[in-house]
């Protein structure tokens, strides 16, 4: 818009210099103002206002339809490499899980998966300190301490948030945590970072939030726990009795720096899920977690939308 007001403006001044120093040259021919037959003042002055509008009307037209189709080109081919990076980068991840020794240690392993149920209960009782207080191979500075933003229900898609609060300073907080936390470069502390890092689909959500909402499974027992609560539900749950229960348990590997989780959850909107997720631990700081896929074993959708 700036830029057509400047072109009209300079546009406007071409013209009316054109058009004083033709009515100059008129004038001193045959005296035009004195012509019975000459036009009304308005005449001149509305051709001298609309005549840059005529003049620049086309190119100026053209010209913004060509920014409009190079700017939506643009975006487009950013969209695609964006794509095409995110693809490789599944790809990549995928290959080294391949490659990643798996967790054998059935201590830890067991180990693992009563962490993951005894912090489902806690959060269910809001005991949010407790669940902190369990993640014991994760620790922050002595001056900062874990805290849940919980959803305020004021807005459609609220959902509760984790942050890290300065205890010298209780107005500063940081969404960042990761920035501040320090863990065991181990399966189990690699395990305890998953537990955070989606901690928050186990937190309360409020209207569209809800669809975020996740429960964590872990055996064959959160299954059979599963409340869909719907009559109009279409999907057993007993049908996954036939399934191995090793099925549903997590699988924690390692290849270099990375650490692997595979573990699964059950969606209303989606079913039962087992996710990947890749997590680079390096100087014991968490240097990168990485969504790697999401794969639907089994099919549900409680068809309720929010």
């Amino acid at each position: 818009m700036k830029t057509l007001l400047i072109i009209y403006g300079i546009s406007w001044l071409i013209l009316l210099i054109v058009y004083l120093s033709s009515m100059k040259k008129r004038k001193e021919r045959d005296n035009l103002f004195k012509n019975s037959s000459k036009e009304p003042w308005y005449y001149y002055m509305m051709m001298i206002l609309a005549a840059p509008l005529i003049v620049l009307a086309i190119p100026v037209t053209l010209i913004d339809d060509y920014k409009k189709d190079k700017a939506q080109r643009k975006r487009a081919a950013e969209r695609e490499e964006e794509q095409r990076r995110e693809e490789l980068q599944k790809q990549k991840s995928e290959n080294d899980f391949g490659k990643s020794v798996l967790l054998t240690d059935n201590d830890v392993k067991t180990k693992c998966v009563l962490l993951g149920k005894s912090i489902i209960d806690l959060v269910g009782e809001q005991h949010y300190d407790n669940v902190f207080n369990k993640l014991d191979v994760i620790s922050l500075g002595k001056r900062y301490a874990l805290q849940v933003q919980k959803c305020k229900n004021e807005w459609p898609g609220d959902s509760s948030k984790l942050y890290v609060i300065d205890l010298n300073e209780p107005d500063k907080i940081d969404y960042d945590i990761y920035h501040h936390i320090r863990v065991d470069d181990s399966y189990y502390g690699a395990w305890q970072v998953y537990l955070l890092h989606t901690l928050w689909h186990i937190l309360p959500h409020f209207q569209h939030g809800c669809y975020a909402y996740r429960t964590p499974i872990y055996d064959y027992n959160d299954i059979k726990k599963i409340e869909l609560g719907f009559s109009e539900a279409k999907f057993d749950v007993k049908v996954l009795s036939m399934v191995d229960d090793n099925n549903f348990m997590p699988i924690i590997s390692k290849y270099q720096n990375k650490y692997f989780i595979s573990s699964c959850y059950w969606s209303d909107w989606s079913g039962l899920v087992r996710e990947l997720v890749e997590i680079t631990i390096r100087n014991s700081k968490v240097e990168k977690i990485y969504d790697v896929s999401r794969n639907v074993e089994f099919e549900y959708d409680c068809g309720i939308r929010l």
